[in-house]
């Protein structure tokens, strides 16, 4: 089982609210989609994609200061984890319902990003 630290709570919260606003925005992205298509207000899309990366990689630098997760590149894993949840979140409105949850998304990036047993010297041994 996964230990709850600063960073692994801070990551879980950074994927539950964006997951969260999608469902609660969904009406509203679908019409900008529709009226607008995807090119519509690119530069603050960017602006803000690029804010919420920096944030990730905030998250993941002292997770891997703090000895929770495993040295990585972590501008990359921000933007995958970034696109990862976009799609997840179109696909939700597009189709209505995503078979990805919350919880699922969640263990599949922090068992990516956490260290082997031997090297966390925050799980406890038995």
């Amino acid at each position: 089982m996964t230990p709850h630290t600063d960073q692994i709570d801070a990551l879980n919260a950074f994927l539950s609210l964006h997951l969260e606003y999608g469902v609660k925005n969904k009406e509203l992205i679908l019409i900008n989609i529709k009226e607008h298509g995807f090119t519509f207000g690119r530069e603050i899309k960017k602006k803000f994609l690029r804010s919420q990366i920096s944030l990730l990689v905030n998250i993941l630098n002292e997770g891997i200061r703090n000895r929770e997760f495993r040295e990585c590149n972590t501008k990359e894993a921000a933007r995958i984890i970034m696109a990862t949840l976009r799609g997840i979140v179109l696909s939700r409105i597009m189709a209505g319902e995503s078979i990805v949850t919350e919880k699922g998304l969640g263990d599949l990036i922090l068992k990516g990003l956490a260290r082997a047993d031997k090297e966390n010297p925050r799980k406890k041994r038995k």
